[in-house]
């Protein structure tokens, strides 16, 4: 009856003693939050769509200074402050009580209402704007923040946050809108709640409203109590923690194991059972409870850092940019660690390690990261992916950049195109290290050893309690005590190049020397002719013709055969082609030959 006193409906007649509506739609409730909503889907179905773009929480930092002070607007049952034309009027009918009735104003449930009212708030929003105050718009809700048309007006903030008020109230109050005084906040103040989220202008950050978290716990709780939960219910945890991304960042990645049990549960009507790793990722979100900190916005600097990273079965590489300098590093994956990994996950701890080994270097800094691998790329983009081991690697990323308040973008590039790729594939006898059993021997002999002077990460030795010795790279690795140290040595701090102090030159010297006195006698390579070479494969050849060999017997034969052949065709390079990979290899259609592009000492062969 409210909606006939005020105007927005009119009653046509009685059901059958007048000509009814051209379509008559059913009425619902919107539960959310209780308001009649008029089921027109079926008109719905001949509505243009109109694509339109609203102001959200995204948008509040670039509007809200340190300490301001904000208000907010809201509009007194928005829709009906703009009418339909009466010829239009007739496709709005409904039935109610016997009688039948029109919308005179756009209903909530037509297609094209948001886009109508929106659009038309703009205009005054827009006006307001000129004038001095950049306020933000959603459909009937806005927000207020200070007045800042003239950057030398030094006056109070609450006298200009008062002053953008005031402003946005005649504008719109003389264009005809009523505002819904319950809803306003026309007390200027430092943390305002604005679409379901605080904004706190001292804290510089968004903060959840107690009542969010509240209920959150109790669905959460309510969960975990059981061993079985149904689908509507996960799905309705899913949705709060998507919801919380500006909050707390990381929302999304982790609730990436709640949505893949959805997903799951989605193929049946069954209730999803609680299994570990749900659970787990359910009770990570406990932390909630007791926590009251906050993720505050970050800065906008134009201080960028651009870098690569790649990644082989057998090593990382990485190139980086900054301030107008390149450099590449890398190291080998570590035995046991991420060795066996599948190859996306590999580049996603590339990225990681890139990251580490220059972290000083990317603190408050936005960094656009190239990759050539699309499942990391859009892994990131999404906040995490459908790969358990991927979305692992892709939190500690995500504590990285939290830590050291980095702005990081991953960009896709073609595996051709990547900077990184060469050093990913860079092999050099430098990298080389004593077999566990011989260091155990040097490190009993003449140990305990504190340093490794110069290693990578990758080939560093242990000590006695299997702990890496500090050890110095000649590039950035992140377990490097220091990399690049100059050509000093500061006795009175410890500090610089360790390889330059004058106690280690003494040291070298003296084992040069011992060494020189040894007289061991090395001794002289035999020369194998190519005549001998020739018999000898050919004999080889004979025996694998033999069917009574085993198959080891013809594996032996087999080796022998690939290391007498590989000395007969490369003459004087057979050291070098020994240390060719299989993975850089390649065989012409029908096996007539083979290919290789191999990187020998500092030329490159094929």
């Amino acid at each position: 009856m409210s909606r006939i006193a005020n105007g927005s409906i009119s009653v046509v007649g009685k059901v059958g003693q007048c000509q009814p509506p051209y379509l008559v739609m059913p009425i619902t409730i919107e539960p959310s939050k209780p308001r009649m909503c008029h089921d027109e889907r079926f008109l719905n179905l001949w509505i243009k769509d109109h694509p339109f773009t609203l102001d959200t929480l995204k948008d509040v930092p670039r509007v809200i200074s340190e300490n301001s002070y904000l208000s907010s607007l809201d509009d007194k049952s928005g829709y009906d402050h703009i009418l339909l034309h009466p010829h239009s009027k007739m496709y709005f009918g409904l039935q109610f009580g016997g009688w039948f009735m029109v919308y005179n104003s756009i209903p909530f449930g037509f297609k094209a209402s948001a886009f109508i009212y929106h659009t038309t708030g703009l205009v005054a929003m827009s006006y307001c704007r000129s004038l001095g105050v950049p306020g933000l718009l959603y459909i009937d809700d806005r927000l207020v923040p200070e007045w800042k048309g003239d950057s030398t007006d030094k006056a109070d903030p609450y006298y200009l946050a008062l002053k953008g008020l005031y402003i946005v109230c005649q504008v719109l109050v003389r264009l005809g809108y009523f505002l819904n005084l319950t809803k306003c906040v026309l007390t200027p103040t430092k943390c305002l709640k604005f679409l379901g989220m605080l904004c706190d202008s001292r804290k510089m950050a968004f903060i959840l409203p107690q009542e969010k978290k509240i209920s959150f716990s109790e669905l959460k709780e309510k969960i975990l109590a059981n061993d079985e939960v149904a689908l509507k219910t996960l799905q309705r945890f899913a949705g709060k923690c998507i919801s919380f991304v500006l909050a707390i960042p990381g929302s999304r990645l982790y609730s990436r194991e709640v949505n893949r049990a959805v997903g799951i549960a989605f193929k049946n009507s069954r209730p999803i059972k609680i299994y570990n790793e749900l659970r787990a990722e359910i009770s990570m979100w406990r932390f909630l409870d007791n926590w009251t900190g906050c993720a505050p916005w970050r800065d906008e600097k134009h201080l960028q850092v651009v870098l690569a990273s790649d990644a082989t079965p057998y090593k990382w590489g990485s190139f980086l940019v900054h301030q107008g300098k390149t450099k590449e590093f890398g190291d080998f994956w570590i035995q046991g660690q991420n060795s066996e990994e599948a190859i996306h996950v590999k580049e996603a701890f590339a990225l990681l390690n890139t990251l580490k080994s220059v972290q000083s270097q990317l603190m408050d800094h936005r960094v656009d990261a190239f990759c050539d691998n699309m499942a990391v790329v859009k892994a990131w983009e999404n906040q995490g992916g459908r790969d358990p081991s991927l979305n692992a690697v892709l939190k500690d990323i995500f504590y990285f950049t939290h830590e050291f308040n980095i702005s990081l973008h991953v960009h896709f590039i073609a595996s051709a195109d990547n900077p990184a790729d060469k050093e990913s594939r860079r092999m050099s006898k430098a990298d080389a290290k004593l077999s566990d059993e011989y260091w155990r021997f040097v490190e009993d002999k003449f140990g305990p050893h504190s340093i490794d002077l110069m290693a990578l990460d990758s080939n560093v030795m242990l000590d006695s309690n299997g702990q890496p010795l500090k050890h110095f790279t000649p590039f950035p690795c992140k377990s490097s005590s220091g990399w690049k140290k100059g050509d000093k040595w500061y006795d009175a701090t410890s500090g610089g190049n360790p390889a330059c102090s004058l106690e280690v030159k003494n040291y070298l010297k003296a084992i040069q020397l011992e060494q020189a006195k040894s007289h061991v006698q090395q001794k002289q390579a035999k020369p194998l002719f190519l005549g001998k070479l020739k018999s000898v494969c050919e004999y080889l050849d004979a025996r694998l013709q033999n069917p009574s060999l085993s198959l080891a017997e013809k594996y032996v034969v087999l080796r022998d055969q690939a290391f007498f052949k590989l000395q007969y065709f490369s003459g004087d390079r057979a050291n070098d082609l020994g240390l060719v990979l299989i993975q850089e290899v390649k065989r012409f259609q029908g096996s007539s030959g083979i290919i290789f592009s191999h990187t020998v000492g500092k030329t490159l062969g094929n």
